[in-house]
């Protein structure tokens, strides 16, 4: 009966962690607190590296002004969307 060689089982190698592939998100977006009169040295002024967090923010109410805010930044949104040509899109009812 002939013997089987001993099975050589290779080292594990180590898995580099995901966060060596994903770049650091560059901050390009802010709280628009311009937009509601707020000044922007009060203590709290958020920055936003997607617009999804930044659309989050706002429309959670955690920014200054609440849900207006939200509703204040679609106001300024939609009139810049008209001066584009976009004068009959309506983001909200």
């Amino acid at each position: 009966m002939r013997q089987q060689p001993p099975s050589i089982s290779p080292a594990p190698v180590p898995v580099p962690s995901l966060s060596m592939f994903v770049p650091k998100e560059e901050v390009i977006f802010h709280c628009p607190r311009a937009l509601l009169g707020v000044s922007i040295t009060n203590k709290g002024y958020k920055e936003f590296a997607t617009v999804s967090a930044l659309a989050q923010h706002l429309e959670s109410g955690a920014c200054d002004g609440g849900s207006n805010a939200f509703k204040l930044v679609v106001e300024y949104v939609q009139q810049e969307l008209k001066h584009l040509g976009f004068g009959g899109l309506k983001l909200l009812r």
